[in-house]
């Protein structure tokens, strides 16, 4: 599962909604529209995006706010990845060796371990490492 930034799922995740908000078509169907005509050059459109925030922050947060809702994880999972999400934003890096200190061992001593299994631990490292500056 790669949670890497595109453009595809930016448009999904953040443009069509406004685009769908505002009463417009998505912007693959503008797009592919504009791609269909003979003259492209007599084409203009501006698209506002009030409301539309690209930054670092904010993409990952939707990340995490994704990843958590498609695990249906239980609150103390959930509290954990919150704090994950926190120091990664802090850091803007997060490896296994890092789950195994301060302040996750505020959660328990292995908390990771307990809360979490294998894979579950390797989709959360894999989200974080696509965000990774």
């Amino acid at each position: 599962m790669s949670y890497r930034i595109s453009e595809q799922k930016t448009r999904y995740s953040l443009i069509d909604p406004q685009l769908k908000k505002a009463g417009c078509l998505s912007a693959e169907v503008l797009f592919t529209m504009v791609e269909n005509l003979s003259d492209r050059t007599q084409v203009s459109f501006e698209i506002s995006v009030t409301g539309y925030d690209t930054t670092y922050e904010t993409v990952a947060c939707k990340a995490f706010d994704e990843f958590i809702l498609e695990h249906n994880y239980d609150a103390d999972q959930s509290r954990f990845l919150r704090a994950v999400q926190t120091v990664f934003l802090q850091r803007r890096k997060l490896e296994l060796a890092d789950l195994y200190e301060e302040p996750f061992t505020n959660f328990g001593v292995n908390a990771i371990e307990k809360l979490f299994g294998e894979s579950e631990i390797a989709d959360l490292l894999e989200l974080t490492k696509g965000f990774m500056i």
